[in-house]
């Protein structure tokens, strides 16, 4: 026997891929499965390519989310909504009065408005001690650019959260 050709099947150095008779049927089948392979990753690259460049073209077309409304802010405020209100007096970074009260009010006005948290609606209540006649004071409150709590003549306003 010759190096050049292959052995017997039943001779232990046999290579069924050596033979001449195999590698065609074997090569064109091997390639087909490679071909396979190579659309399929292809179609999956092209496919998730376009699907970022939708998504991309989404986010650009819609732009950045606009901030949503909270309950310390309402549709008509605007950037002057939080200067401060004219004919008051500073108590705090947070809490500004009117004239016709003390900041010890303003404060208790402020604590109160902090407890019940940033989910607050147009309108409520909040009551408080007055430190002068210390009688419960109720004062109604609005939500604006600032949050105005008003009792009679007594007015306070609350920096929204």
């Amino acid at each position: 026997m010759s190096p050049d050709e292959p052995s017997s099947p039943g001779s232990p150095d046999y290579d069924p891929d050596a033979t001449t008779r195999f590698a065609p049927i074997y090569a064109s089948h091997s390639k087909a499965k490679n071909n396979a392979a190579l659309v399929m990753l292809a179609v999956a690259l092209i496919a998730s390519v376009a699907s970022l460049a939708w998504l991309i073209g989404q986010t650009v077309a819609i732009g950045p989310s606009a901030p949503r409304a909270t309950a310390a802010s309402s549709p008509t405020s605007s950037k002057l909504s939080t200067a401060l209100p004219r004919n008051t007096t500073v108590c705090s970074p947070e809490v500004v009065r009117s004239d016709t009260t003390n900041c010890t009010l303003a404060r208790r006005v402020l604590a109160a408005v902090r407890t019940l948290g940033t989910d607050v609606p147009p309108t409520f209540r909040v009551t408080v001690t007055d430190p002068q006649t210390n009688k419960n004071v109720t004062l109604v409150c609005s939500v604006k650019g600032w949050i105005e709590c008003k009792t009679g003549d007594v007015t306070v306003f609350v920096r929204p959260q």
